[in-house]
């Protein structure tokens, strides 16, 4: 894996636990005002933290977490096992939705044919109609 993909997972990661911190806010009926008080903080603060407009340290999230009362729980793997852990949960996705299963066999097939570029896009909301029309009449 290279460095730019693992730099973009990491991110994503970063912008879940920011999403889970605020979801366990808003289950607590906690306004960003209350966090702010238990922060120290202005209130721009704890937005921009929740919009993901900051670079938070390490100290602003535990704190954060503490004032909604959160516990945060870290972990770390190898570069090697966090791809095999992607492909895991891509396989398993795939293999649970018939949908997604269709459309990677079809774009796999396409690029062994030759290039996905000669051969046309399905319309989806044409496929979507034509479905939804048989299931209605039968």
């Amino acid at each position: 894996m290279d460095r730019d993909r693992l730099g973009v997972d990491l991110a994503r990661q970063q912008t879940k636990l920011i999403r889970e911190l605020r979801a366990v806010r808003i289950s607590s009926d906690l306004a960003v005002t209350d966090v702010a008080k238990a922060m120290g903080v202005d209130d721009a603060v704890v937005y921009r933290f929740e919009k993901g407009g900051t670079n938070p340290t390490l100290a602003t999230v535990r704190r954060y977490a503490l004032a909604v009362g959160a516990m945060l729980e870290f972990g770390a793997v190898s570069v090697s096992e966090h791809a095999r852990d992607c492909i895991r949960r891509a396989a398993d996705s795939i293999e649970r939705d018939p949908g997604r299963r269709a459309a990677f066999v079809s774009f796999h097939t396409r690029e062994i044919e030759g290039s996905w570029l000669d051969h046309p896009v399905p319309d989806v909301q044409e496929k979507t109609a034509t479905k939804w029309n048989a299931e209605l009449h039968g």
